[in-house]
């Protein structure tokens, strides 16, 4: 990887990430992009990484295998980096029984079988550059008394909400919502590794009330993570999938709950409520057929939410009708009138 040198002019004492920032925008574009800042207070070395690549776990195991390499040339010793289990497990990825690759193909197959549009399909939407944010009240008490109850998780719960208001908003009894997840499938991977994957779910709420819109959604999920597994292994097999992520596919609409441990202490310029997701900080937002809305921790009882979407395809009024339907199935959903759903 190429190491882009600078020197800052920040006095010792000052904010030096704007300067940094911009020296990682004139970086020799790479997977992973490093930049050695000079200033009157030493050097600052910064990487940056696109997420769909590496995570918050895959950078703190590379610092620290870099500090200490440095400190071993700077001391003159040996270096003994830690082995991480997942170095010997990794190959496990790519020899899993052809059973469970035969199953995902059918679950993939099955799923995108005349895959119901969230909108009308358009000739040339255009990219994902459109963008609203937006704050989603959520009593986290309550969401987590839900599902609890409900004998699921709180993500499905969100996830449910997500699916009922894109039902409502979008007129139709069917949705498939792609989701990004870990495809961390050992204990071992726990805390390492980029392992972005996307499963999707499909699922028909169109008029039911929240339990059994959540009864519904579980169980569609608890299929999609059984059939999960690794795309590379799946895509010859249905290269229809990456119709999910084209713009002229069946439109369809990606969620995402942005959830990570923070380092400790956490840095103050990355305060939680606002993981630094978004072009400024060299990540992008995998695009998709139509959007993509994702929810970060803000607060107590709050959620940070954001919608990415094809303007050519949806405009700001519908993603408003969203966001308004959105809130309103969340209180829907984390009502304590409920159902068992999962399994006891």
């Amino acid at each position: 990887m190429p190491l882009h040198v600078l020197d800052v002019s920040a006095p010792a004492g000052r904010d030096l990430e704007p300067e940094l920032l911009a020296g990682v925008a004139r970086a020799p574009d790479a997977p992973l992009r490093a930049v050695l800042g000079r200033h009157p207070a030493g050097c600052t070395l910064v990487l940056v990484a696109n997420h769909a690549c590496a995570d918050h776990w895959s950078m703190e195991l590379l610092v620290r295998d870099l500090a200490a390499i440095v400190d071993g040339l700077t001391h003159d010793r040996p270096v003994r980096l830690e082995v991480h289990p997942f170095a010997a497990a990794a190959g496990d990825a790519y020899h899993r029984p052809a059973t469970r690759v035969e199953l995902a193909v059918r679950h993939w197959r099955d799923l995108l079988r005349e895959l119901p549009p969230l909108v009308p399909p358009v000739a040339a939407p255009g990219p994902m550059d459109a963008e609203s944010r937006f704050v989603l009240p959520v009593d986290r008490t309550a969401l987590a008394a839900a599902a609890r109850t409900a004998r699921t998780t709180p993500f499905v719960c969100l996830l449910t909400a997500y699916a009922m208001a894109l039902s409502a908003t979008a007129g139709v009894d069917e949705v498939a919502v792609p989701l990004f997840t870990s495809g961390r499938e050992r204990p071992d991977w726990e805390s390492v590794g980029p392992f972005m994957n996307l499963v999707a779910i499909r699922v028909r709420i169109g008029g039911l009330a929240a339990p059994e819109a959540l009864s519904r959604v579980h169980d569609a999920f608890v299929r999609a993570l059984a059939c999960e597994q690794t795309l590379a292994r799946v895509l010859p097999h249905v290269p229809e999938i990456g119709a999910l992520c084209r713009p002229d596919g069946v439109p369809a609409a990606g969620f995402e709950l942005v959830q990570f441990p923070p380092p400790v202490p956490y840095p103050a310029s990355m305060p939680l409520d606002r993981l630094p997701i978004g072009p400024r900080y060299g990540a992008t937002v995998l695009p998709l057929s139509a959007l993509l809305c994702w929810l970060q921790a803000d607060g107590v009882d709050d959620y940070v939410g954001t919608i990415r979407y094809r303007s050519g395809l949806v405009d700001a009024g519908w993603v408003a009708d969203l966001v308004r339907s959105f809130a309103r199935s969340v209180s829907d959903v984390t009502s304590p009138r409920r159902h068992l759903v999962g399994p006891a």
